[in-house]
């Protein structure tokens, strides 16, 4: 059930980011709002299912970006 929860929401969360914000001029230069989702990731659920989720969406996170490959999924798993 928790894994279909955050297979809807990393991917809504990416849309926002990538769609909505910068259609927005207060929130065009916003940070990266999956860092509060992974850091929460990292307090409150195990390593195991915390590790699965930030993979996926580093992985995602780096086909939607014009950033060298594996960069973001390096960054989540050092936050």
């Amino acid at each position: 059930m928790t894994y279909g929860f955050y297979i809807f929401i990393c991917p809504a969360l990416l849309m926002i980011q990538t769609v909505i914000f910068p259609k927005i001029p207060l929130l065009n230069s916003f940070y990266d709002i999956t860092i509060p989702f992974i850091i929460f990731l990292g307090l409150n659920r195990p390593v195991r299912e915390s590790t699965i989720v930030i993979l996926i969406l580093g992985l995602m996170m780096d086909c939607l970006s014009g950033t060298p490959f594996m960069l973001y999924v390096s960054a989540y798993f050092w936050l």
